[in-house]
């Protein structure tokens, strides 16, 4: 093998040339392969926001079905309750 300090001038420069666009496409492969595993992080976790928010909604409606599906009680049990009020009015009369 020829040292590099035998090479001439030219091929000395290409080969510190090539060096370093070996350590930038390095840097460079490291810096994308470092955003790509971020983004995914932050999109794994997005994707665990989106979910937890759907779930809340979706318990949200089925707490507002359950509360729609008992409103119609809620009236008779207001007169029963006004019902009970007239009927001890009357006891308390007949006394």
């Amino acid at each position: 093998m020829v040292s590099i300090s035998l090479l001439p001038k030219e091929f000395r420069q290409l080969d510190a040339l090539r060096k370093k666009q070996a350590h930038l496409l390095i840097l460079f492969g490291t810096v994308s392969l470092s955003l790509l595993l971020i983004m995914g992080i932050v999109s794994i976790n997005g994707r665990t926001a989106r979910h937890q928010l759907d779930n809340t909604l979706a318990y949200k409606q089925l707490l507002e079905q359950q509360l729609h599906s008992l409103a119609p009680f809620e009236e008779p049990y207001e007169r029963l309750v006004t019902l009970n009020e007239i009927m001890k009015q009357i006891e308390s009369e007949q006394v």
